[in-house]
């Protein structure tokens, strides 16, 4: 079958069909075996869909109603060494070797219609394997598949995506495997799939820039209930995940994932979010990098050591979580406690030491700007929809803040060693502001140096909270 331009679209080496005599007089279209030997099939992508490359048929004659499909079988149906080549925009076709396809079906006058297929190749150098099955009449319907694929390369298998890639750049190795099961009967339906994932060395970026890097990734088990809308997920392992995050002046960033004005906010009426539950998370090694290009470009590095997330049940029972990480500019940081949903609530406890605390103040919304400073605290927070609160105690050695006005170099405050002890702060956001209040604040300054005069300090913190609209506490 000849194509519009380039190699046929559909050819064969030999095409054998068994026909008894006996269906033919008796006027059933029925195929008792169809053998395909060295088939070459063409596919092209066009509008968000696949299709042979044919030439341009002409306009068919006005006509009155379809007529349906004569009943016909296919008892037995098969493909040896065939190859589908499938055609994306832009160059790059991948081929789907297939070394064994079976086939059989069937369309009964009464409307029911079944049919298997059993197929096992390579898809590039993927190996692929799978099996589906279906049977439709007119108030049910029923799907099996299975599919199974090792080694898929995903930044050249995405490509075949005929929309909504194009300008993502994703690599890595994909081993995959999963099942669907669809069942209708009346106006009751059914559907569901699962089954388990693991990659490696994975990476998503855009237009040249990095957004996640995995070493490796591994899913163990996910079952999802459509009709429900539940997904259940087994152990999920990540491997040195690397994360690079952008903010500049439209917000955050996550080149190949997210970018600001993407998401949109769900509509009043539309359908429910999904349910998710899970046997747990866990990280191993890593890193996250946040940008601030409003900032000079200024780049904050946190050095994951290890981070787990416990069983998630339903809404409203609390999930446990660890984090453990040193900051690339000096430090070490350990937070753990546990997260509940609907409501959205943490609580936890954040540890510090020997944290470099200038670097932070770069790529932080701060009154002041901090020349120097080293802090170790340990900190209590209890965090919901409407801000924070919490309690605990600050150590910070070596402080020292930058003058506001470079006319005034001696405008600053600066001691050896500050010891704040909290009992309670809470931090509440209204509307498009955010209110801070300290209760019972305790602290203490040892062996502190002020330059400036008193008068001088005072109009400094009242100028630059003026500034920052930040309420000092006193």
């Amino acid at each position: 079958m000849a194509a519009d331009t380039g190699r046929p679209a559909l050819s064969a080496r030999r095409l054998t069909v068994r026909i008894y005599l006996t269906d033919v007089l008796r006027r059933r279209l029925r195929i008792r075996n169809l053998a395909l030997d060295r088939a070459r099939i063409r596919l092209r992508a066009s509008d968000g869909s696949w299709g042979l490359p044919l030439r341009a048929a002409p306009a068919p004659r006005a006509a009155g109603a379809p007529s349906a499909p004569p009943p016909f079988t296919l008892d037995a149906g098969h493909a040896r060494r065939a190859t589908l080549r499938l055609e994306p925009r832009g160059g790059g076709a991948s081929l789907v070797r297939i070394r064994r396809l079976d086939f059989q079906g069937a369309l009964a006058a009464s409307g029911v219609a079944r049919g298997t297929v059993r197929l096992r190749g390579h898809l590039d150098r993927a190996t692929v394997v799978f099996g589906g099955s279906f049977r439709r009449t007119r108030s049910a319907e029923r799907v099996r598949a299975e599919f199974a694929a090792a080694h898929v390369d995903v930044g050249r298998t995405l490509h075949l995506v005929p929309v909504g890639t194009a300008s993502r750049e994703v690599a890595g190795v994909v081993d995959l495997q999963l099942e669907y099961h669809a069942r209708r009967r009346g106006e009751q339906a059914e559907r569901r799939f699962g089954g388990k994932v693991r990659a490696d060395d994975l990476a998503v970026g855009e237009s040249g820039r990095p957004g996640i890097r995995l070493r490796s990734l591994e899913l163990q088990r996910f079952d999802a209930h459509v009709t429900s809308s539940e997904v259940q997920l087994g152990k999920l392992v990540l491997r040195q995940p690397e994360v690079w995050l952008t903010r500049d002046a439209g917000g955050v960033t996550l080149p190949g994932v997210f970018k600001p004005g993407e998401s949109a906010s769900p509509q009043e009426g539309s359908r429910a979010g999904w349910r998710v539950t899970g046997t747990g998370a866990e990280i191993d090694g890593g890193a996250g990098h946040y940008t601030d290009a409003r900032r000079e470009g200024r780049t904050l590095v946190l050095a994951v050591e290890r981070a787990t997330l416990g069983a998630v049940g339903e809404a409203g029972t609390p999930v446990p979580f660890s984090l453990t990480a040193g900051l690339g500019t000096g430090g070490r940081v350990e937070v753990s406690g546990d997260l509940e949903r609907e409501p959205w609530r943490v609580r936890g406890d954040l540890g510090l030491t020997d944290v470099e605390l200038a670097p932070l103040s770069a790529v932080a919304d701060l009154p002041v700007r901090l020349v120097s400073g080293r802090a170790t605290a340990h900190l209590s927070l209890d965090a919901v929809a409407e801000g924070f609160s919490g309690s605990g105690a600050i150590d910070i050695d070596d402080f020292s803040t930058e003058s506001p006005d470079p006319a005034r170099p001696e405008d600053i405050l600066a001691c050896k060693a500050l010891r704040v002890g909290i009992r309670r702060f809470r931090c509440t956001r209204r509307s498009h502001s955010t209110a801070r209040s300290w209760t019972s604040t305790t602290g203490s300054c040892s062996r502190a140096s002020v330059w400036a005069a008193a008068s001088r300090r005072t109009s400094l913190s009242a100028s630059s909270a003026s500034r920052s609209r930040w309420p000092w506490p006193s």
